[in-house]
């Protein structure tokens, strides 16, 4: 289960002065497209960059409760992911696309400040793949420890256990059908209360609009559209 803080320690207040004007808070097809006709309409603007003042990133996440950044690589937008939590002063938590079997190690780092040999070796495993992604965990346990808020690992097992015991052909243990978008997604319901505001990291292949091409299923994208509709966005990071 994900480490949870002290109730009350958990209140917390927005420290990016949330813009409380709803005169300039614009109506638009997708809250995370500022090159839409209505977003650059209503904020009279000719182009609206990816470092933008906080106040604007208020309003672009205004009515969004889950905001899935897609990384591609994994580890390699360490700046643009800091540029988005750190303007967000209500987050209930983070959902990271780590295998669920690295839960414990997640709770333990932010219970004390230690990195434990199986994380440690994770990291390590990572970068031989390709991904350095420590840097970007460090700074995300970090944030969390800081803000007194959960990360919940979201992906499929790389241990079989009593709940995932569907053999994968790619080193993965499925907790449902044949699908890690499928498990990705059945954990962040499972943990999720309505009202709640949560961050998503993963891989950019998950974000992809309607089927993934290897699986043949519905990509996370396309799953939380279903569920969340117009309070659910996402940013592809690096482009």
């Amino acid at each position: 289960q994900p480490f949870a803080f002290p109730r009350e320690e958990c209140s917390l207040h927005s420290r990016s002065g949330f813009c409380q004007d709803l005169r300039f808070a614009p109506v638009v097809d997708n809250p995370c497209n500022p090159d839409s006709k209505d977003c650059r309409e209503t904020m009279g603007l000719c182009s609206l960059l990816f470092y933008v003042d906080i106040r604007i990133f208020d309003i672009l996440f205004y009515m969004i409760k889950i905001f899935a950044l897609g990384e591609a690589p994994h580890g390699a937008n360490l700046d643009q992911i800091k540029e988005i939590l750190e303007s967000r002063g209500n987050l209930s938590g983070i959902f990271l696309e780590h295998p669920i079997n690295y839960q414990d190690s997640i709770n333990s780092h932010l219970q004390n400040k230690k990195t434990d040999e199986k994380l440690q070796g994770f990291w390590e495993r990572c970068v031989k793949e390709g991904n350095d992604i420590k840097g970007v965990d460090m700074y995300l346990l970090n944030f969390a420890s800081e803000r007194k808020i959960p990360i919940v690992c979201i992906d499929s097992s790389k241990t079989q256990t009593d709940e995932y015991n569907k053999k994968s052909d790619t080193g993965y243990w499925f907790l449902r059908g044949e699908s890690r978008d499928e498990d990705v997604f059945e954990n962040i319901i499972r943990t999720y209360h309505e009202g709640e505001e949560w961050i998503v990291l993963c891989g950019a292949g998950h974000l992809i609009t309607g089927i993934n091409p290897r699986s043949g299923k519905k990509t996370l994208e396309a799953r939380l559209k279903e569920r969340f509709g117009e309070e659910f966005s996402y940013l592809v990071l690096g482009q």
